[in-house]
């Protein structure tokens, strides 16, 4: 059986309507692993990738902080400068 983490992403993956590798300007295979762990390990995402004030209307375009604020993925996220403060 797949470790936890890797159905997660499965998950994510499907819930973006990524299909097989297809991916579009969006979260990546790797994103979706890290976004997986953040999410299984109940940690916070630190990510640089800027927020997108429209979301697309593909969801496989999503970046990584849009993905995280899915109301299905819930994993906080914030940048660098944030988590100092």
């Amino acid at each position: 059986m797949p470790p936890t983490s890797l159905l997660i992403a499965k998950n994510i993956k499907e819930l973006l309507g990524i299909r097989e590798e297809k991916y579009t300007k969006g979260v990546g295979g790797n994103d979706l692993f890290i976004i997986a762990i953040a999410l299984e390990s109940g940690a916070t995402l630190v990510s640089e990738e800027g927020r997108q004030s429209v979301l697309p209307t593909l969801k496989s375009n999503y970046k990584i902080p849009a993905v995280c604020s899915m109301e299905e993925v819930g994993v906080d996220c914030c940048n660098f400068l944030s988590l100092l403060k």
